[in-house]
């Protein structure tokens, strides 16, 4: 397993899930069975996980949150730790409107159905290995 992940001694991928919506946080977390899931309210909060070294497989982030939106925390992973920034996923309810904002990374539109969850899954699972 390569040095990025968020877990290494349980050798299951990492997720580092950021939304400010404590149902949608719950919600992913039951639907994320199988990973390890750290959840951060919002980008600052996210920002401080891996400032006190969590490097997640993938980060799955809301857009808009009151603490940091998704966009600050890719502003961010750009200019500290552009290594973890092809590993974001952003997840939206603003429909096309929300993935204009964050174009050209991936954007999943909640909420998440079964295929999304599949694919940020593969997604942990493939970045696990590198």
């Amino acid at each position: 397993m390569g040095t990025a992940t968020g877990n290494p001694l349980w050798g299951q991928p990492a997720i580092l899930l950021v939304d400010d919506e404590p149902l949608q946080q719950r919600s992913l977390k039951r639907m994320l069975r199988g990973v390890d899931v750290f959840v951060a309210s919002g980008a600052y909060e996210a920002i401080e996980l891996i400032r006190d070294g969590l490097r997640p497989d993938l980060v799955l982030s809301d857009i808009r949150m009151a603490e940091g939106s998704g966009v600050d925390l890719m502003t961010w992973l750009r200019t500290e730790q552009p290594s973890l920034l092809e590993r974001l996923v952003f997840m939206t309810g603003l429909g096309s409107d929300g993935a204009a904002m964050v174009r050209p990374f991936a954007t999943m539109m909640k909420p998440l159905s079964e295929d999304n969850i599949k694919d940020v899954l593969s997604r942990a699972e493939q970045n696990a290995q590198i």
